[in-house]
């Protein structure tokens, strides 16, 4: 029997960048938003987005796309920590 390495899920990467920033997932959505438009979202708007990540598993391209740089720094910074 054969066994693939399970690459980890979208959701799975926010929770990752939420506990390496320390901060709370909803807080990952926001600063994600600022980050691609360049604004400050209001609660209200992140609260429609946050609601379908938690019920649903749904992450907007925005917030993917934050998480996966974050990710990739850490790695970096990890990597530069071991020279």
């Amino acid at each position: 029997m054969l066994f693939k390495k399970s690459r980890t899920t979208d959701v799975q990467q926010v929770y990752m960048a939420s506990a390496w920033l320390e901060v709370s997932e909803f807080q990952v959505f926001c600063d994600a938003w600022q980050a691609w438009y360049d604004e400050k979202p209001s609660e209200k708007r992140m609260g429609h987005y946050f609601v379908d990540f938690l019920g649903q598993d749904v992450i907007p391209f925005w917030v993917r796309n934050y998480v996966r740089v974050v990710l990739n720094r850490k790695d970096l910074l990890e990597k530069e920590k071991l020279l």
